[in-house]
């Protein structure tokens, strides 16, 4: 082990000297070390060569490591060793022995040795005049037809100059227009060595290279004229030689962009999407909570740098540009040192799953150690996923997930501003520590104290602000189980008794580091002792699950897509008893909608999934059939139709359903058109305007959630629905789901907290603990001006209803408004309230064990 932690301490410091600015600094400080000691004062001097020896003995000690370690690999070179050697002796001539000992002045003449260090410069920009080498190498034609150019017309500029002075000389005609003859050299006389041949050509070079030699002289004749001729020539020539550094720097700066980043512990972003911005940005804001360096690189598709990668709070996030499922590409962004692997899939491809898990085994033949984390819409693929991946993969449903937050924002109405909290790093979140895991000891019998549940809730509140949800434990079945595969449980049994057989907890906190204090306490014997809060002043009344979930009878889906079979199935096991339409566009997609269904659960079949049902064709139209119980079949309308279209609302005959009867209309995307929010935006603002002008047409309680993929229009949208709902109404009559700013905070969420996914299944599925919304029951009201703990309350619910309290919804009598506070500590609002002001209560657990309108029965 220790050995293993001195190669990496060693191989991170040579990262560290491989550095681009490392390099730079370094360059310039062996260039600045040559410079002779008169250059300088005495003290400077002396002291500027002091920092010349620790630098570069630092320097030296890190290569001589590197070396000794090659070496005892076999694999170390002589010239290095000798390298070496002349390095050393080089670093010791910066010691001003000769200011301490006076008669060692003559050692000043080690001094020359320090020019050997320029070879280090070599040496470190090797890569780089290489790849100048290379491309030079592919224009060799090119430098070679110029520099025949310039070869040759200095060659015919000189012969014809030296010709003309010959023909002068021997009594003919004057031709150079220069009387006497002409100062070729320019060295400020005319004579025999001004009409040499050489002379002659070498001034018709300079003619060429440099405008600034034409001749001055207007009377020269034929020698202003081929001056003039050379000097254009060779404008030409430069041009074309600009035209070729040009491209060179271009190619460089491209082989530049391919070069690995140098990092090490990172997190690689792979396929970022046009709203990458919005996991970048809440990754960072992880990172900052958590006071943490971001190391964030991203590989994409693009050549050039995205354009949201240019706002400052991005600024430190590095880019490559690539195809994911190559190795070499995948290299560019230094996988295979990574820490966590995210690779994000794209909604709108078919082949995204296929493509997905193809990236998995690239990513894994470069790393097999680090985290993967991969988001699959095909639920059926997860299997495959993880068998791509082998151990340390989390695959992300994000297709269920989504419809899964879709019904529960649907069943529950105003939930939503818990989800805003709980779903992003602003607040309270939901972590896991895994016992083993990093910096929290693993469980042992000699130092965990057996220790009740309920108990540690209490504890965990008491003292560590944490709501503690459940633990982790091993799966059943044959193999070996990594921590990806650990099973949630959320909301045991208080009189459950946990000691050295769970793997890890689960708990609702401010920051991960709460929640750790509370696993490295347990794992060590030092919980403090369990202290109940005292009782609650007068009667809390009873809880019921909120009215407006249990009353939806008749709902409506318009833009359906294959994504929200999972939620239709949600809102069966619910309700059990809904009347659901869906609204194809044309009358050939009721076929394509009705076998989606079909697929669904023919998948599950082959997979051997428990469900507590499933759907099938009965007929001739879609029905939901119960396993294990007699209840009737569930009928899925699937009608032709145009939910923008009046006539729907009013002619049953049309669409199967009249607006008086209609609790919900549910709108999603259309992926696949050019802009798949508008036909939601359009049909919210129509139904709007139609609940203002005949409102005797809708139900007291009608609602209306719109789910859009644009988190900008979602925005806009949302900020304009937040003023339609009427004064005292309980929940606001129109919802707006932005799918892509939910799909990256739960993708950021779960890059830092291992097994989040499946956590989420449990809460928001209808086949285990629910998070629901709670009321008190209007016959028990409780006593006026009785206060209460946000502690106590949650004490209270968990010893009486099996209930774990994560937040509460509050009426402010000052300003009128409801505000909803999460898990509070003590001194923040909300942690001490009147329990005639509660509105609603969050929290997770079975209704079964609720006295409410509805019982929830199991599958």
């Amino acid at each position: 082990m220790a050995k293993n932690r001195r190669q990496t301490r060693l191989a991170s410091l040579r990262e560290f000297l491989d550095k681009d600015v490392v390099k730079v600094l370094l360059s310039i400080l062996i260039i600045a070390s040559v410079l002779p000691e008169n250059a300088l004062t005495r003290t400077a001097s002396r002291q500027l060569s002091l920092a010349f020896f620790f630098v570069f003995a630092f320097e030296f000690a890190i290569r001589a490591a590197v070396y000794y370690q090659a070496g005892r690999e076999r694999k170390a070179r002589l010239g290095e060793g000798l390298l070496l050697a002349l390095d050393l002796i080089a670093t010791l001539s910066f010691l001003p022995v000769e200011y301490l000992y006076p008669p060692a002045k003559g050692l000043k003449t080690l001094r020359l040795v320090r020019f050997m260090r320029m070879f280090l410069l070599i040496r470190y920009w090797a890569p780089v005049a290489k790849e100048v080498w290379v491309i030079l190498v592919k224009r060799k034609f090119q430098l070679m037809f110029v520099g025949s150019v310039v070869l040759i017309l200095s060659f015919v500029g000189g012969a014809l100059m030296s010709n003309l002075h010959e023909i002068e000389a021997d009594g003919g005609v004057a031709l150079t227009g220069v009387a006497g003859g002409f100062d070729y050299n320019e060295d400020g006389k005319i004579d025999e060595r001004d009409h040499s041949f050489g002379t002659t050509v070498w001034w018709a070079f300079r003619q060429l290279e440099d405008p600034g030699n034409l001749v001055r002289e207007p009377r020269a004749g034929v020698l202003l004229v081929i001056s003039f001729l050379l000097t254009i020539g060779g404008v030409f020539v430069v041009s074309f030689l600009i035209g070729i550094g040009t491209n060179v720097v271009e190619e460089l700066v491209n082989a530049a962009r391919g070069r690995p980043l140098g990092m090490r512990d990172h997190s690689a972003l792979l396929n970022p999407s046009p709203s990458a911005h919005l996991l970048l940005n809440e990754l960072l804001r992880y990172y900052h909570k958590h006071l943490r360096k971001a190391r964030i690189a991203v590989l994409g598709r693009d050549k050039n740098r995205p354009d949201y990668l240019f706002r400052p709070e991005l600024g430190r996030v590095r880019y490559r540009s690539g195809n994911p499922w190559v190795v070499q590409d995948l290299r560019k962004v230094d996988t295979e040192r990574a820490s966590r692997v995210i690779l994000l899939g794209n909604p709108e491809d078919p082949d995204s799953d296929a493509s997905i898990v193809s990236q998995i085994l690239s990513v894994r033949q470069l790393n097999p150690e680090g985290t993967i984390l991969a988001e699959l819409y095909g639920e059926g693929n997860l299997g495959a996923a993880v068998e791509a991946g082998g151990g340390r993969i989390y695959p992300i449903p994000m297709t269920r997930f989504a419809s899964l937050l879709l019904s529960n924002i649907v069943l529950y109405p105003g939930i939503e501003e818990m989800y805003r909290e709980l779903l992003t790093s602003a607040g309270q979140e939901i972590y896991t520590v895994l016992f083993g895991e990093k910096s929290v000891c693993g469980l042992s019998p000699g130092s965990v104290r057996p220790t009740r549940w309920a108990d540690l809730v209490s504890i965990g509140c008491a003292h560590y602000g944490v709501v503690l949800l459940g633990f982790m434990i091993l799966p059943d079945g044959p193999g070996i189980a990594t921590t990806a595969d650990l099973v949630p449980v959320l909301n045991p049994d208080p009189e459950h008794v946990i000691s050295t057989d769970i793997m890890g907890i689960i708990g609702l906190s401010t920051g991960f580091e709460e929640l750790k204090r509370l696993g490295v306490d347990f794992a060590t014997g030092m919980l403090p002792d369990p202290a109940p809060p005292p009782p609650v002043e007068g009667t809390v009344p009873s809880l019921e699950l909120c009215p407006d979930s249990c009353g939806i009878e008749k709902i409506v889906i318009s833009n359906f897509r294959e994504g929200l079979v999972e939620f239709v199935e949600q809102l069966i096991l619910f309700l059990r008893r809904p009347q659901i339409h869906i609204m194809t566009a044309t009358e050939e997609e009721v076929g394509d909608v009705v076998e989606q269904f079909l697929s669904h659960s023919m998948r599950r079949i082959a997979r051997r999934v428990k469900v507590p049902g499933h759907f099938e064709r009965h007929d001739g139209r879609v029905v939901y059939r119960f396993l294990d119980t007699d209840e009737p079949l569930v009928p899925v309308e699937v009608v032709p139709g145009d939910i923008l279209d009046e006539r729907q609302y009013m002619d049953e005959t049309v669409g199967g359903f009249r607006l008086p009867d209609i609790d919900m209309i549910v709108f999603s995307p259309r992926y696949g058109h050019r802009d798949p929010d508008a036909r939601t935006v359009l049909g919210v603002l129509k139904l709007w305007d139609m609940l203002k002008q005949r409102p005797d047409l809708f139900r007291p309680n009608f609602r209306m959630v719109a789910e859009v993929s644009d988190p900008e229009i979602g925005e806009l949208l949302e900020q304009r629905a937040a003023t339609w709902s009427p004064a005292g109404a309980s929940t606001r009559s129109c919802t707006v789901i932005s799918r892509e700013r939910a799909r990256n905070e739960f993708i950021a969420q779960a890059i830092f907290v291992p097994g989040i996914a499946g956590i989420y299944e449990q809460l928001l599925s209808e086949t285990g603990e629910d998070i629901c919304r709670l009321l008190f029951q209007p016959g028990d009201q409780p006593p006026p001006g009785a206060t209460v703990t946000f502690r106590q309350l949650l004490y209270l619910l968990y010893q009486r209803d099996r209930l774990i309290l994560l937040g509460v919804e509050l009426h402010d009598r000052t300003s009128g408004t409801r505000t909803f506070h999460l898990n509070p500590r003590p001194g923040d609002d909300g942690f001490v309230f009147r329990l005639d002001d509660v509105v609603s209560v969050c929290a997770v657990g079975d209704t079964r064990v609720l006295a409410g309108r509805r019982q929830k029965e199991e599958p």
